[in-house]
């Protein structure tokens, strides 16, 4: 096998573990839920619809989707959607203000592309920036039906945002898959449960998700 960078992306074809250790130096998701969010991620293959992430960060669970597209030479894109300067505001939960303005400001969306390039995944990707409720407003009817959507974001406001839109959008069988949802401290998991009750939520490993029926 050829080795060096500019053959990661034949690597990341062949090896999973490899793809795995690849994706993972660009999240903060760790292996077990990486491997969690590919098993489900197979699920939407075959439903209709682009799949979305809101908060990308440095792109590691993004190239990781992405590569369950390509591996399975889907017609689909994954839509990353950041303002790639890290959180856009405070959090504002149960009427504290929690510091967390700028929080992962270290990426950028030219990182992330070079980044999905040097995977070779790049073309089952369209990355977005901005504001959540601002990019999806823009986008428009290009995001109408979704069969998959990856929060997150942490902020409270922001899991609402995108929690709310996935709800509307997401075909039958479709899933959300909310990170910190668990383990949360910023409000993720009473953002979702003002849409659904918690009984709807399921879990798989350390993940949890909702299923749209």
């Amino acid at each position: 096998m050829k080795e060096g960078a500019a053959y990661d992306y034949l690597r990341i074809m062949e090896d999973e573990n490899f793809a795995l250790s690849f994706f993972e130096y660009l999240s903060l998701m760790g292996l077990d839920k990486l491997r969690e969010l590919k098993s489900l991620s197979l699920q939407c293959l075959d439903l209709a619809g682009d799949w979305v992430e809101f908060g990308v960060y440095k792109g590691g669970s993004l190239g990781l989707l992405a590569l369950q597209l390509k591996l399975a030479n889907s017609s689909k894109k994954i839509i990353g959607i950041d303002t790639f300067e890290g959180h856009p505001f405070d959090n504002v939960y149960q009427g504290k203000v929690i510091p967390r303005k700028e929080y992962f400001w270290d990426t950028s969306i030219e990182l992330v592309q070079r980044a999905l390039y040097r995977a070779g995944v790049l073309d089952f990707v369209s990355l977005q920036k901005g504001v959540f409720d601002e990019v999806v407003e823009a986008l428009g009817p290009k995001l109408y039906k979704v069969s998959l959507v990856h929060i997150d974001c942490d902020l409270y406001q922001s899991t609402k945002t995108a929690f709310g839109w996935a709800m509307e959008h997401l075909v039958q069988d479709g899933l959300a898959i909310i990170d910190d949802y668990g383990t949360d401290a910023f409000g993720v998991k009473p953002a979702v449960d003002e849409f659904v009750n918690p009984a709807e939520i399921q879990v798989y490993g350390g993940t949890h998700f909702w299923r749209k029926s």
